[in-house]
Order: structure tokens, then C-alpha cells, then sequence
């Protein structure tokens, strides 16, 4: 599976990575650090509806406002702090701090007009949510990722995240029985986003897929999901977007999630 999964990644970088340079404009999807280090803050309203099998079926909502301070021209550090609160179908509910993230972002190259854009970095997830009242996974967790945005016409952005979950504690308790609904993941594995941007102005829309490749060959196959975006941009200034999320295959960790997102640029 591995050497498959190593192929399609390279095919998707070499899609994004032959596209010619453009304008410096990149537009990136709720959920993703903006490509490039800037200073920015967020405030993500999230909600969405599981069921993990026995009692464990319900909606969760979270509340994350977020920070990204751009240090240099190529590296930013980065804070989230979400609250949560989670309504099991039988009645049980339970609102509090979740698990909040660190993180660093480092621009790698850039081309002379931003058509091209690529970064990496990697999050901490801190077990700041109490893993009891499963608002949080209870460990420390690492999440490198490397982002690639192109702009091959003046209207049109393709964007490809790389991201790997490792948990610094070993394995992953079963989310059907203990976990948090807030964090069903294996201990190891990898996420692939590949999303398309169409630009009208301060308009834009986006889709995408997300695909979940897990390492270990004791869990489920990961899941497949749809994305879509609609959003409105002023460069350098605002963005407010509201975003959406299906499961299309795979062992589904949400039947659907929504995502409203208001970001500030200074």
C-alpha cells in the first residue's frame, strides 16, 4: 500500500508543482494554516454529528479562536484553544476545554509572483481536555505537515497538504468505548488533502477530497471525505468562509461536519 501511496503523492506534487507562476494570491480551505507565515487571527465555530457504535452517538460543537504570528518572512508560530461541548443522543452532555495545539510553519520557496507556494512545519496537540469527560485524547500528539499551493490561471488555486498524526504514547484507546469523539484517529497515520479553488473576485469555492491512510493493519481503513467551501476574501485584510465535510468511504469518524470561519490579517 505504502509504495502506491508514495506514488500518488508524487503525482500530486508534480500537478502543483508544474503550474506556471501568477498573481500572489492563495486561498486556503477552513482547517488549513493559510499557506505562506502571516499574522493572522481566527475564530472557528465547528459542529458536527457521529456515531461511534453502543451509546456513543451525538453532535459536538466546538469554539476555537486561533493565532498565527508571523515572525520572519519565512516562519510563524501558531496557537489554537478550543472549547467544546459534546450531546450524546441519551441525554449526557458535558462542555469544557479540548485539546489546545502549538505549532510552527516555515516557508520553503516561494516564486517570484506567488503562483507557487510551499511550506512545512508540524503542530503539538496538547492533552489540555479532559480525556474523562472525553473532551480530549488524554497525550501529547505530533502532526508534521507540508503544504503546496499553486496558481496555474488567474482564477484557479490547487492546494495539496501532506499531514502526519503521530501520538507520542503509543496507541489510540477505542473510540467506541473510551476516546473522545472530538479526536477518532488512529495512533499513526497520514492525511492527504487535495482541494481546487475557483476565484470571482472577492468570491471564491472550493472542493476537495480528504483521504486517511492508517499504518496500522489492526484499524479500519481511513476514510475518504468530500469538502466544499464557500468564502469571501479581502486580501491582507479579512476572510469569512463557511465549509462543509461528507464521508464517501471508509470507516467514517463523522457523518457530516460544518465549519464557520472568520479570520483577521494584520
Amino acid at each position: 500500500m505504502r509504495a502506491s501511496l508514495y506514488t500518488a503523492l508524487i503525482a500530486l506534487t508534480l500537478l502543483s508543482w508544474t503550474a506556471p507562476a501568477r498573481a500572489h494570491h492563495v486561498v486556503s480551505e477552513s482547517g488549513i494554516a493559510w499557506v505562506e507565515p502571516v499574522s493572522v487571527f481566527q475564530v472557528d465555530v465547528q459542529t458536527a454529528r457521529f456515531d461511534l457504535g453502543g451509546s456513543w452517538r451525538g453532535q459536538w460543537s466546538t469554539l476555537t479562536p486561533s493565532l498565527e504570528w508571523r515572525l520572519h518572512e519565512r516562519f510563524s508560530l501558531m496557537g489554537r484553544l478550543p472549547v467544546a461541548m459534546i450531546s450524546l443522543d441519551d441525554g449526557r452532555a458535558v462542555a469544557g476545554l479540548a485539546d489546545a495545539e502549538l505549532a510552527v510553519k516555515y516557508l520553503i520557496w516561494a516564486s517570484t509572483h506567488g503562483g507557487v507556494i510551499l511550506s512545512a512545519g508540524a503542530g503539538l496537540e496538547l492533552p489540555t481536555g479532559s480525556a474523562q469527560d472525553a473532551l480530549g485524547a488524554g497525550h501529547f500528539e505530533l502532526s508534521p505537515f507540508l503544504a503546496l499551493s499553486t496558481q496555474p490561471w488567474s482564477r484557479l488555486i490547487l492546494n495539496t497538504l501532506i499531514s502526519e498524526r503521530v501520538s507520542l504514547e503509543g496507541d489510540e484507546p477505542s473510540p467506541s468505548h473510551t476516546g473522545s469523539p472530538l479526536a477518532v484517529h488512529a495512533a499513526h497515520e497520514l492525511l492527504v488533502r487535495q482541494s481546487v479553488a475557483w476565484l470571482e473576485g472577492p468570491v471564491y469555492g472550493t472542493v476537495g477530497v480528504d483521504k486517511i491512510f492508517v499504518w496500522s493493519r489492526d484499524e479500519p481503513a481511513g476514510p475518504l471525505s468530500a469538502r466544499a467551501e464557500l468564502g469571501f476574501a479581502q486580501s491582507g485584510a479579512w476572510r469569512a468562509s463557511l465549509a462543509a465535510s461528507l464521508p464517501l468511504a471508509g470507516q467514517a469518524r463523522q457523518q457530516w461536519s460544518s465549519t464557520l470561519s472568520l479570520a483577521w490579517i494584520f
